[in-house]
């Protein structure tokens, strides 16, 4: 999903990208939390793009860009095959966002 998000660079810069959703998992060697493709840089990596993720959970989404970030939603780094979790994530501005966030606790 790391790479399928990185080669999207060209059309998350031209605005192209309204929301997007992947699963975010790792089963490699434990890993530096702040990792090229650990979770915590990938979700900054978005945020330059002006999207904001979620950590989806039962009908709720837990913000975890910006000043949400805590390495405490990357359990996989530390303890692989640990975390299995899905991230949501939209345009910071698109007027469909808030609807995007308020179907999830309905």
């Amino acid at each position: 999903d790391d790479q399928v998000l990185r080669g999207a660079q060209k059309l998350m810069a031209a605005g192209k990208v309204r929301f997007l959703i992947f699963e975010y998992e790792y089963a490699g060697q434990p890993r530096d939390l702040d990792a090229p493709r650990a979770l915590g840089s990938t979700v900054q990596y978005l945020w330059k793009f002006n999207m904001v993720c979620f950590l989806v959970l039962h009908r709720i989404l837990i913000p975890i860009s910006d000043k949400y970030w805590t390495s405490a939603y990357d359990i996989a780094s530390r303890h692989p095959r640990a975390q299995q979790s899905d991230v949501i994530c939209g345009e910071v501005h698109d007027e469909g966002l808030a609807l995007l966030i308020r179907s999830f606790g309905t």
